[in-house]
């Protein structure tokens, strides 16, 4: 998992300043909680420009209901950066427990080649 601080100085490396970026954690249920501890994905929000975060773990995306459960906060946890779409299919996954979207997801990040 990224600390806060190693996220911040990521950002400030590339010319983003911190009282710029504000960011939303979403916890396995799809809501939004206040620290990372728990979150399985995230939203950053730089300037009015969102850019979305999925958490992976062994080279795919993470199952918190899944294979992954027991591992939220394990450290070869990592988050990647994903396309709006792809998000979303994520957090009706995480909003139904419906596996078809979790696989919909699986194949959509596939297709695109992150």
């Amino acid at each position: 998992m990224i600390s806060k601080h190693n996220e911040q100085s990521e950002l400030k490396e590339i010319g983003i300043k911190e009282s710029q970026i504000a960011t939303v954690y979403i916890d396995k249920t799809s809501k939004e909680i206040p620290e990372e501890r728990d979150a399985v994905a995230k939203i950053v929000n730089t300037d009015g420009k969102e850019t979305h975060y999925i958490k992976f773990r062994r080279g795919q995306l993470f199952d918190p209901y899944g294979i992954d459960a027991l591992k939220l906060n394990a450290r070869d946890n990592r988050y990647k950066k994903v396309d709006m779409d792809l998000f979303l299919l994520y957090k009706k996954y995480l909003q139904t427990r419906r596996e078809t979207f979790l696989l919909q997801a699986k194949r959509d990040f596939i297709k695109r080649g992150y």
